[in-house]
């Protein structure tokens, strides 16, 4: 493989139904935003039941959503913290972690990172309203479209492509996992991860 300026290219060129699975499968943007607080604040002992018309999650939830209109760019939070340590229950960082998703996900990479964390942070003001949402400790904003590397995070079939493209990235480059020779460095194997 060999980048340069003008894109990607592979050498020995890709055949045409590789180009052409490339070329099906959409590629998209999801952004991730990890905020760290000093205690838990969405948390709350209850039943789902008794929490059900809050935001504040009971101890068997795991996320909330934003319905309530303001940046809802962020429509989803995650307690990454009791997703990670549910084994040790009591004892969980209080870390939550939003999505965006999309046009809103390009537009979030054009924002600094501080930026970015005082629009969640307005997002959950709004939200938890009724009690005093602590400033965040720590921050972790992931950028993918701006990444080098992967340049963006997912992909998806738009309409009219199959399944079939992606069992066709997925396939050994000559579909039958046999040596390519020819590329002046010995012999070797091609596996698309996808």
């Amino acid at each position: 493989m060999l980048e340069n300026e003008k894109g990607i290219h592979f050498y020995p060129p890709l055949p045409k139904t590789k180009k052409d699975a490339i070329e099906n499968v959409g590629f998209g943007l999801l952004n991730k935003v990890y905020v760290q607080f000093p205690h838990a604040f969405w948390r709350k002992a209850g039943t789902v039941e008794a929490l059900s018309n809050t935001p504040f999650l009971a101890e068997s939830q795991r996320s909330f959503g934003n319905v309530s209109g303001k940046n809802p760019q962020h429509y989803m939070f995650f307690d990454v913290g009791r997703c990670v340590n549910e084994l040790k229950a009591g004892n969980e960082p209080a870390i939550l972690m939003t999505l965006i998703s999309g046009s809103e996900a390009v537009e979030a990479e054009k924002m600094s990172e501080t930026a970015l964390v005082n629009d969640v942070m307005f997002t959950l003001m709004h939200l938890f309203s009724t009690i005093e949402v602590p400033m965040p400790t720590t921050y972790k904003v992931t950028k993918w479209g701006s990444d080098k590397y992967s340049c963006g995070s997912y992909t998806f079939l738009p309409p009219g492509t199959s399944d079939q493209d992606y069992q066709i990235l997925q396939s050994p480059i000559n579909a039958s996992g046999e040596l390519i020779s020819g590329t002046g460095k010995g012999d070797m194997r091609l596996f698309w991860a996808g």
